[in-house]
């Protein structure tokens, strides 16, 4: 039975030139819709983030005389200004319509309307208060994660309208903040203040279970008596008798700097994926502390298929971690293509679009 990508057929349009509006079109790409970005001519989007966000997609510089005949055929438009004038104005006239908003704030509340990079969504959400040590400032998570969390909670939102929209015929207006997605992330911290006056604390240094090997640092998360008990035996760590510094876990934490003497001697003769491969069958939480170069590498990234090259230069890029019957919705994921605005099948709805609604009975 040949399978198909759970968005064929779904058009959708981008009028984005951030990572959380771009990342959101990108899910809608490699699960098999048509996305076109219309970028701005003077967009700096390109190079190799492009290649990443981008990828799957077509990409034209936005027509003025063209656009509404895209957006008559659309399913789904997708943007992320923070002013919400596109969205509200695409829903407005065309009913059917998806009108997607991925913003720093939303569209409403006393911040609406305001630009924000991620670093701003990480102070705000309390991400930042959180992240780093006790006796150092505040700091950013990596990457753009509140911007990615926000297209994440976009795309969610989008896939349950366009399911409402097969009962009414009726579209609807999805917005997404990037601010609300990430006090989401941090919903256990705001129950366990609102509950006891306390939450999650910067850590203290030498309390984070970070121990270095042969070839690096490796991740001991030593919770259970009975890891630590796995651990003692599997590495053959000698304690003396009766010695009460390692007895239980609070003890161990509390006596962090000596537990680190023990253990380091025979973590340095083993290399990361020794330690990993050693500990991890026996239920101890163990992992790798890995660079970009190591994830290239994984064994166990590679067998899921994890990365695409596209470019001249076969770029490895992720893929989004999605899949259906076990399987890739798109094995061959392009490059973005640029094009000239042309509207897809001379007129006529897009084969794909037609087969796909065949299919769910419409």
């Amino acid at each position: 039975m040949t399978v198909r990508p759970a968005l064929e057929g779904i058009f959708v349009l981008e009028l984005t030139e951030h990572v959380r509006g771009r990342y959101c079109g990108r899910l809608f790409a490699e699960l098999g819709a048509h996305v076109v970005r219309m970028a701005q001519p003077d967009s700096e989007s390109g190079g190799r983030e492009g290649l990443w966000l981008d990828a799957g997609k077509e990409v034209v510089s936005e027509p003025d005389a063209g656009f509404a005949a895209w957006l008559g055929r659309a399913d789904v438009l997708i943007t992320d200004a923070p002013d919400g004038v596109a969205p509200r104005a695409a829903a407005a006239g065309h009913p059917a319509l998806i009108a997607v908003s991925v913003t720093p704030f939303g569209l409403s509340g006393p911040w609406a309307g305001r630009e924000a990079p991620d670093l701003i969504i990480s102070a705000l959400s309390g991400m930042a208060g959180i992240n780093g040590y006790a006796d150092g400032m505040p700091l950013r998570e990596p990457g753009q994660q509140a911007e990615m969390v926000g297209a994440l909670m976009g795309f969610i939102g989008a896939l349950a309208a366009l399911e409402e929209r097969e009962q009414s015929g009726l579209g609807q207006l999805v917005e997404s903040s990037c601010l609300e997605a990430m006090v989401n992330v941090l919903a256990p911290a705001v129950v366990e203040w609102s509950y006891t006056g306390r939450g999650p604390q910067q850590r203290q240094r030498g309390t984070d279970m970070l121990f270095q090997c042969a070839d690096g640092w490796m991740s001991l998360y030593i919770t259970a008596n009975k890891a630590w008990e796995t651990i003692v035996t599997v590495l053959d760590v000698r304690l003396e008798a009766g010695d009460e510094r390692f007895a239980s876990e609070l003890s161990r934490r509390k006596h962090a700097a000596a537990m680190r003497d023990v253990l380091e001697p025979h973590l340095l003769s083993r290399t990361r994926k020794e330690l990993f491969d050693l500990l991890s069958p026996m239920r101890v939480v163990v992992g790798m502390v890995a660079a970009p170069r190591d994830l290239l590498a994984d064994e166990h990234l590679a067998a899921r298929d994890a990365f695409v090259r596209v470019g001249a230069d076969a770029t490895p890029i992720p893929r989004v971690p999605i899949r259906t019957r076990g399987e890739r919705l798109k094995p061959e994921l392009m490059p973005a293509g640029s094009g000239s605005g042309a509207l897809p099948g001379s007129g006529e709805v897009p084969p794909a679009r037609v087969a796909a609604r065949a299919h769910r009975g419409r």
